[in-house]
């Protein structure tokens, strides 16, 4: 099998956590909490997408630690290239984690992460 791996997500989430990637092309983050994102994917945009939809939710996840929710914070705004508070994380988790509105996603990361576009009447 052969996986494109991005290399920019390795890299990045690699700083923070011990990773690895697995024999089907996931990034296993913490393995004891099964986090991870699919790393099979060849372009930055991909990523910021994939930690939107599947990291925002442990920048304050109940079962993490203080220090790896903080480290979640400090990962997540690396690889979007901003200062996102918990709060901007938790509502972009409420509205565009788990993939509930890839367009509006979309039109997030367009629009440099405008923070005005989510709320109540953007869900969809």
């Amino acid at each position: 099998m052969n996986l494109a791996i991005n290399q920019t997500a390795l890299k990045v989430i690699g700083k923070y956590f011990n990773i690895f990637v697995n024999e089907v092309g996931e990034i296993i983050i913490i393995p004891e909490l099964n986090i991870f994102i699919n790393g099979n994917f060849t372009n930055d945009n991909d990523l910021k997408v994939k930690v939107i939809h599947f990291l925002s939710r442990y920048v304050n996840y109940y079962s993490l630690t203080r220090g790896q929710r903080e480290t979640f914070l400090i990962m997540c705004n690396e690889i979007l290239g901003q200062q996102l508070s918990v709060d901007d994380w938790n509502l972009i988790y409420r509205e565009l984690g788990n993939e509930i509105n890839p367009n509006l996603t979309a039109k997030f990361i367009e629009s440099d992460y405008d923070m005005k576009l989510l709320g109540s009447t953007n869900l969809f």
